[in-house]
Parts: structure tokens; C-alpha cells; sequence
């Protein structure tokens, strides 16, 4: 599993990556390739050396879940812009200010066979206030209102519409979230990025994101 945290432009600001070596033979030692920096064991105290480039395990019969730093690129990448009543802006510009705000997330995939692009779904999600937040939009999704939060999730497919050349699917590279506000704040955007087709399952983790913001706001209220 890669995690990626990006910066509001969507540029990657860190790179990490987690691994489970399975070991259903309950072997001493497991050997895996690394391209990692800063390997750390996350599940025990089994330690590792370096040999041509591979990371030798003294797993002790057990599973090994660790964690590293990434340099490489992301296969699917996003660009993130802009827009307060109709004009591109910073999000330094916006911050704080009331009108027509458009956030528009590009996502473009790099990871091609032939003709043909890997067929990643891109789920988004995010939360908004909604005391200060008016008439939703979001394309290829929803908004759903709690009366505390609005909680806002899409889909996106990169690469889909290049790869089947059908006019429904050209607008899947793209989500556009529009609102209008009195008080504009970038709240946290999630998306999580996978090679097969989403199932309820998949996207369960949406449905819980709302309740872990108000328990977050009740948090900080106490404190």
C-alpha cells in the first residue's frame, strides 16, 4: 500500500510505502526487494540486513509488516486548481473569502500497456461545514448533509476514456466540486487509488469519515 500526502497544489510533498511479507511457510528468514529508505519494522522487533539491494528478514517464522520512504513517481498523479466566482486564484487568495468556489482535481495516469492504461479508479472524498457551505455540486458523485457536515465523495478513471474512446466516459478524469461559501477553508481531500473496480467494501471508509471529523470537533472542543 503507497500513502501519499500532497501539498494543496497536488504535488507530492511524502512518499511512503507499507509491505506484508507473508510467511505461511514459517520460514526463518524472508527475502524481499527494496527500494526503500528508512526501512522500519511496524508489527515486532525482527531485524533485517541489506544484500544486493534486497532486504533479508530474520522473520522468525512470522509475517513482517514494515514501512519506507518512496522516490518514485505516482502512476496516477493529480492537479489540483482553483476558482473563486469564476477566476483561477491561489488558495492563499481564497482563504477566508465568500463567493463561488470551484475545486477542480485532475487526475492523469501515467501507467500504459500498449494502447491501453492500467484502468485505476481514483475515489475522492472530503467533508464541508455546513454552516458555511451552500448548494453542493460535485460531478461524477454526491453531497450528503448530516446537518453538521456535508460529505462529499466521486469517482474518477484516468486514462479510461483514451483507452475505450467512448463519449460518456470523457469526463472521468476530472472531479469538480463547486459550492458557494461565507468563509472558505480547504478541509481535508482523500483519494484513494486502486487497479480493480471498487465494491461497497472499497468505499465503506467514506461513510466513516464524517463521523471521525465530529469526534475530532469534540475533541477539540473539550480541550
Amino acid at each position: 500500500t503507497v500513502y501519499a500526502k500532497l501539498k494543496s497544489n497536488g504535488q507530492v510533498d511524502y512518499l511512503s510505502v507499507t509491505e506484508h511479507l507473508l510467511n505461511d511457510e514459517k520460514m526463518g528468514k524472508l527475502v524481499a526487494p527494496n527500494a526503500l529508505m528508512n526501512v522500519e519494522n511496524l508489527n515486532g522487533f525482527e531485524g533485517f540486513v541489506l544484500e544486493n539491494n534486497n532486504l533479508v528478514w530474520d522473520a522468525q517464522g512470522k509475517d513482517i509488516y514494515y514501512s519506507g520512504e518512496a522516490k518514485e513517481e505516482l502512476p496516477v498523479a493529480v492537479e489540483v486548481t482553483y476558482y473563486l466566482n469564476g477566476e483561477e486564484k491561489s488558495l492563499e487568495e481564497m482563504l477566508g473569502k465568500s463567493g463561488k468556489v470551484e475545486i477542480r482535481l485532475h487526475y492523469t495516469n501515467s501507467s500504459k500497456v500498449g494502447d491501453l492504461y492500467t484502468p485505476f479508479v481514483a475515489a475522492v472524498a472530503t467533508t464541508l461545514l455546513e454552516e458555511q457551505t451552500r448548494n453542493v455540486e460535485v460531478s461524477n458523485g454526491k453531497a450528503i448533509s448530516n446537518g453538521r457536515t456535508i460529505a462529499v465523495t466521486a469517482l474518477a478513471a484516468p486514462g479510461l476514456y483514451d483507452s475505450l474512446k467512448l463519449d460518456e466516459l470523457k469526463s472521468l478524469d476530472d472531479v469538480v466540486i463547486k459550492y458557494e461559501t461565507e468563509n472558505f477553508e480547504l478541509m481535508d481531500v482523500y483519494s484513494v487509488v486502486t487497479p480493480k473496480v471498487l465494491d461497497s467494501n472499497d468505499l465503506k471508509i467514506f461513510s466513516e469519515l464524517d463521523g471521525l471529523y465530529a469526534d475530532a470537533d469534540e475533541l477539540s472542543d473539550g480541550s
